[in-house]
């Protein structure tokens, strides 16, 4: 399999976790963060700078992205690559985020996550996702159906069926997490979740207790009324991949669609935020 690789500038690091998230949607498989920015990886059928350049002008407003180069990788496996460099999450006593390759003693967590640390997004390690899985420990999702909504490695719909849920739809765009997705569900034994690749078009007309959305600020914001109209009145919305920077503008559309705040999570730049219909 070839792949191409991209090498781009970034101003800041926040900037940088934007902008993986971004490709991640228009296909880019694996990425590399630097003290100058990101190196993204891409199958040889996939790259278009065109797409490229476009996604990169998206976020002007949170800093500068500029692309310095392209080029094409000799064949090599990538995923065994970036698995040397998964380590395992614990949140504290409670949480356990692991590959099938880590040897660690599992008797003293209360929820034990086997992720194949392949190249979705959510394995735990970013803030989004972490701070995603703490509010959820802290929630009541006995008997709930739950809609995790870009689903990535499957991670927060697996942690949903071990806290109680009764069912879970997750949906995502990209094939790559898709199928990680899938392979992960069977990994953890989960058998109360259904996967779809699509996008918020997908989802059938049906209404949730708990719908969670770690995704980013426009694909929120784009998405927000159809994901109310989801929720049952007194459902729970978890809200990520958010900059604080835009937590007032997240506040402002949210309180548009009669969501109240129950709580926000801050870790580095992003929040979390938990709101009730």
């Amino acid at each position: 399999m070839k792949y191409f690789v991209v090498e781009i500038a970034s101003t800041n690091e926040a900037l940088n976790s934007i902008l993986i998230a971004e490709l991640s949607n228009i296909g880019y498989e694996g990425f590399e963060e630097l003290d100058w920015g990101i190196k993204a990886y891409v199958e040889e059928q996939g790259f278009d700078q065109t797409i490229l350049q476009a996604s990169l002008d998206k976020y002007k407003a949170l800093g500068e992205a500029s692309l310095l180069k392209s080029y094409q990788l000799e064949n090599k496996n990538w995923n065994e690559e970036w698995e040397r460099n998964f380590e395992p999450i614990m949140l504290g006593k409670r949480i356990l985020v692991k590959a099938p390759f880590h040897k660690i003693d599992e008797t003293t967590y209360q929820y034990v996550i086997e992720i194949e640390p392949k190249m979705s997004f959510g394995t735990g390690h970013h803030e989004t996702t972490r701070m995603m899985m703490q509010e959820m420990s802290e929630m009541d999702f006995s008997q709930k159906k739950v809609f995790d909504y870009g689903c990535g490695t499957g991670i927060l719909a697996i942690l949903a069926a071990q806290l109680g849920a009764h069912s879970i739809l997750g949906i995502d765009i990209d094939e790559w997490a898709y199928r990680n997705a899938l392979e992960n569900i069977d990994r953890n034994q989960i058998d109360n979740v259904t996967l779809k690749q699509g996008d918020i078009a997908c989802v059938p007309n049906q209404q949730f207790e708990v719908i969670l959305a770690n995704i980013n600020r426009n694909i929120i914001l784009d998405s927000l009324q159809t994901l109310v109209k989801s929720l049952v009145p007194g459902g729970q919305i978890l809200l990520s991949g958010i900059l604080f920077e835009d937590k007032e503008l997240i506040e402002n559309t949210s309180a548009q669609f009669d969501l109240t705040k129950v709580n926000e999570l801050n870790e580095g730049k992003w929040v979390m935020l938990h709101f009730e219909k």
